[in-house]
């Protein structure tokens, strides 16, 4: 076996879990080519993975032996790349979780997972002002120097990627199947621009792996492994985000959440975090001034604050915004078609609004509070 029939071998071996390669890592310093594993593994490794490879060798299982080949030529076919824990290249923060993925496949510029991160996840299910605010935070955060990671899932993921595209930022997607199957399917499109912008697509399954429900906790630890900070933009007491956030906090991770009505069903998981001890944000600059002094930003820091009180001082755009929202609501679809602004800076534009108390948001829309 050559070196990459090596790693798909060991990671497509039956209920061989990632404990397991860890295992069989540490003690040869890397995935060892099965033949070398049966000469020196009797102390040490367990029966049933024994007699796995050993089953293999002697008769390999013909269905078994075809997943191995199709996943090679999927990824020799598909420009996907690997990286081994403990190689020269793996993320540095990822690497410093208990249960760090022993191999990683990608595609695009893998050196995106040695830049700042931030996490931004929510519920899929999201409600629009979920979905603007996942969009204009991604921007925002990503125009100040940070990588916007997330999972690629509909709804607050997939708002976090497009704000950070449109606004010219790089973003990593971790997904929880094999490239071969990206799901949901009609993300496709978004993991190709993801890829074309310079950003890049991560994954611990090998081509093959279909998107099953017990991948996603897995697929979690990872984003916030790669993470200084979890943002939850939105999130049901059952919602999965929860499972990320809790996964920063064992890791030792910022969580920080966005608030919401105590009405509001879709925030009682951020409520619940706020109550554990998350940290409640109002605003990316109030992200950035946290976290930017730990990463050396303080030039861009300097530019945020500046920003922020020119605009304090003589906002420009906002009052110009402001001149068309009553106190009758207004969607944010007829404000576009009202200014001729785009959708992402009439976002940027409304948050700002709602912040310093101007305006209010319901489900009818936009309305001034005075």
């Amino acid at each position: 076996m050559d070196e990459l029939e090596t790693k798909l071998f060991w990671h497509l071996l039956p209920q061989c879990a990632n404990r397991v390669l860890r295992h069989v890592q540490d003690k040869f310093g890397g995935l060892p080519q099965p033949e070398l594993f049966l000469q020196e593994c009797e102390d040490w490794a367990p029966e049933p993975l024994r007699h796995k490879v050993q089953s293999y060798l002697k008769n390999p299982d013909k269905k078994f032996s075809a997943l191995l080949e199709s996943a090679v030529d999927i990824v020799g076919s598909q420009d996907i790349g690997w990286i081994e824990r403990g190689v020269d290249g793996y993320p540095e923060l990822l690497a410093q979780i208990p249960d760090a993925p022993v191999l990683l496949y990608y595609r695009g510029s893998l050196c995106q997972v040695h830049t700042p991160q931030i996490a931004i996840v929510g519920s899929r299910a999201c409600s629009r002002s979920g979905q603007r605010d996942a969009s204009v935070f991604a921007a925002r955060l990503s125009s100040s120097g940070f990588t916007i990671t997330s999972g690629l899932a509909l709804g607050i993921d997939t708002s976090a990627h497009l704000g950070t595209l449109e606004s010219s930022g790089t973003t990593v997607a971790v997904i929880g199947s094999g490239f071969d199957k990206i799901y949901p399917a009609r993300n496709q499109g978004l993991a190709e621009q993801i890829v074309g912008s310079g950003g890049l697509m991560l994954t611990e399954f090998p081509p093959g792996t279909p998107p099953r429900r017990e991948n996603f906790p897995q697929r979690n630890r990872i984003i916030s492994g790669l993470s200084l900070a979890t943002l939850v933009i939105e999130a049901s007491n059952r919602s999965g985000s929860l499972i990320t956030a809790r996964l920063a906090l064992e890791q030792g991770r910022e969580v920080m959440v966005l608030p919401g009505s105590i009405h509001d069903s879709l925030k009682d998981g951020c409520h619940r975090l706020i109550r554990d001890g998350a940290t409640l944000v109002h605003s990316p600059q109030q992200i950035v001034e946290q976290l930017g002094s730990l990463l050396g930003f303080q030039q861009q820091l300097l530019e945020v604050t500046g920003e922020k009180n020119r605009e304090a001082a003589a906002p420009e755009r906002s009052p110009g915004l402001l001149k068309h929202i009553e106190f009758e609501p207004i969607t944010t679809d007829e404000l576009i078609e009202l200014t001729g602004l785009s959708a992402l800076l009439i976002a940027e534009e409304l948050t700002e609004l709602e912040l310093c108390g101007l305006i209010e948001r319901s489900a009818k829309g936009f309305s001034r509070t005075r």
